[in-house]
């Protein structure tokens, strides 16, 4: 039974690079609308203020999606990199 390959095909690599692109900027622009939103901070000193907002928790997840945005796409340009070399000169199999 021959062994499947393992490696993503190259469509998926730009849709889930793409899907990251676009979570980035609904993230950002999320963030930014739960700012305009939030109440405006109390004056009562006894108060416990969070140790993060939510908007600020919104672009923490945007800079992770944008992390993994560049990660696709450095693996992106890697796979279609290699995809056009021809097959003997990226060490394909001999034939005997």
């Amino acid at each position: 039974m021959p062994k499947r390959e393992q490696r993503w095909p190259i469509w998926k690599i730009a849709a889930s690079t793409g899907a990251c692109i676009v979570a980035v900027v609904v993230l950002v622009w999320l963030s930014r609308l739960a700012e305009r939103a939030a109440s405006p901070a109390t004056t009562n000193p006894d108060a416990r203020t969070p140790a993060m907002s939510f908007p600020a928790f919104l672009l923490m997840l945007a800079l992770m999606a944008g992390i993994l945005a560049v990660l696709g796409m450095v693996w992106l340009a890697l796979r279609v990199r290699e995809a056009s070399k021809p097959a003997w000169e990226r060490g394909g199999r001999r034939r005997r």
